[in-house]
């Protein structure tokens, strides 16, 4: 039981100082959360924001899908409590990768129509 609580222990610094670099696991993520930034950013993020390559941007971008989501969530209330700055970390990644395949299928799309228009 004591190796147990021991790699449970060095589990949870491994994590704090995951966190102090600025990056989070993937298993952070929930499948929910994932779910409703993708509709967000299909929905209205895209419409605004194409690219958001650079960190600032990116936080920033992130940030917007927080404000967008937390009300639906309960993340301002007390006993739900859900900081943006941890939000940032954890699903800036997942908002970076929901960009770009926003651009890949509106990519995909115009080169339909163009070859739709070409041919007639």
């Amino acid at each position: 039981m004591k190796d147990r609580d021991d790699w449970k222990k060095k589990f949870g610094e491994l994590m704090l100082a995951l966190k102090d670099t600025g990056k989070a696991a993937s298993f952070e993520q929930k499948k929910d959360v994932k779910d409703k930034i993708n509709g967000w950013i299909k929905e209205f993020g895209f419409r605004n924001t194409k690219f958001a390559q650079s960190d600032g941007k990116l936080d920033k971008f992130t940030g917007e899908c927080y404000e967008a989501l937390a009300e639906g969530f309960g993340w301002h209330q007390e006993a739900t409590h859900f900081p943006k700055s941890e939000f940032v970390c954890i699903y800036k990644a997942h908002c970076a990768a929901q960009l770009s395949l926003r651009r890949q299928c509106d990519q995909s799309q115009l080169q339909k129509a163009a070859q739709g228009a070409h041919e007639n």
